[in-house]
């Protein structure tokens, strides 16, 4: 498992995990020799929000990714050049795991299951640019959702829950991960048709 990173032993409670501190990351920089695609006209940008970017949000930002490529029946590589849209995930908090961390072992074993491969995730924080780009925000919780109300009201309209609220599976067995990518694979595909389905080339159908 060296493309991901342990599910034992976490360096924090899960009370302190179900409420963190939320860092400023409205000022904060990309992750260091990350591609700054958020300063290049993007067509469109789609992003999931968890608390660290290493257990929901990768889950369900390559499950999307999956779902383009399925429906517009082209390489997950080239879905930006030919659907439009740029799906990416991120954090709100460096305090549980630091930016460039691997996806959790357990998680990458759950999703792999569904057919969804993010072993070569690595975790970022979210920055202004970020919610600024975003034309769609979804975060796995109400919470997550409130804390980025806070910090950006200006982009309240743009974010939305994922269905009712997605467990955090952070550092537990590997069967709280099969549940939460099992969650994950129901509510993504809806939050995309609902979206993005009338989006799909009639052709594309066929």
């Amino acid at each position: 498992m060296g493309n991901a990173h342990s599910d034992t032993k976490p360096h924090a409670t899960k009370q302190q995990r179900h409420n963190p501190r939320p860092v400023a990351f409205m000022a904060q920089a990309h992750t260091p020799g990350e591609d700054n695609f958020y300063q290049r006209k993007s067509p469109g940008l789609v992003l999931f929000v968890c608390t660290s970017n290493t257990c929901r949000s990768p889950m369900a930002e390559f499950a999307a990714r999956k779902w383009f490529a399925e429906r517009f029946r082209v390489p997950e590589a080239k879905l930006t050049e030919a659907t439009g849209w740029e799906v990416r995930s991120g954090g709100l908090t460096d305090e549980y795991e630091p930016p460039g961390s691997p996806a959790s072992a357990n998680g990458v074993a759950a999703m792999k299951r569904h057919g969804v491969h993010m072993a070569s995730h690595r975790s970022r924080l979210l920055s202004a640019s970020d919610l600024e780009a975003a034309k769609y925000i979804f975060c796995v919780t109400e919470r997550h959702k409130a804390w980025i109300g806070q910090v950006a009201p200006e982009v309240a309209g743009r974010v939305e829950t994922m269905g009712k609220d997605i467990p955090d599976p952070w550092h537990q067995e590997e069967s709280v991960y099969n549940k939460c990518a099992d969650r994950i694979m129901w509510e993504v595909p809806k939050l995309m048709e609902k979206h993005f389905g009338s989006s799909v080339p009639e052709e594309r159908h066929q």
